[in-house]
């Protein structure tokens, strides 16, 4: 999964079907030797999405309020699957899990592995995905990884 920097970056977007399984709705390799718009418009509507998903089960311990944003850093340490400790209970056995949220996260170190219901996907420093309200893992390689979180909560 390494590559040189300076080079490119993937960009995935993320969507939930009608049964409320995340899956991969594109996926994109971006040149960073020049600008891109990666996301331009409004939050993405997450309100189908939470239609298809047990609004109970979302971990919300981390969520932003209704209207507002949360920017954080996620640590997820070598060869581990993200969680919270004081929120264990939140997630799946597996680590999935979702928030009420549009999240826009980007590696900023390491590799890690995001898995969605239908795919995994392979992420390293540099890349980007896009999460509306989808259900997902964090999975870190060899090395670990730091990925920067940009969580908007819609009004409700």
């Amino acid at each position: 999964m390494r590559r040189e920097i300076g080079v490119r970056m993937k960009l995935v977007m993320v969507g939930v079907d009608e049964k409320g399984r995340s899956f991969v709705r594109s996926e994109s390799s971006l040149s960073v030797d020049e600008p891109h718009t990666l996301w331009f418009g409004g939050v993405p509507s997450i309100r189908s999405a939470l239609a298809r998903l047990d609004p109970g089960a979302a971990l919300s311990g981390i969520e932003p309020e209704a209207g507002d944003i949360r920017w954080r850093l996620a640590v997820v340490e070598a060869g581990a699957v993200a969680s919270l400790p004081e929120m264990e209970d939140a997630f799946d056995d597996d680590g999935m899990h979702y928030t009420r949220t549009a999240d826009f996260d980007f590696v900023v170190a390491g590799e890690v592995v995001c898995r969605l219901d239908t795919a995994d996907i392979e992420l390293a420093a540099g890349d980007a995905i896009v999460l509306p309200a989808a259900r997902h893992a964090w999975i870190a390689g060899e090395v670990g990884a730091r990925i920067l979180c940009f969580m908007v909560r819609p009004h409700d």
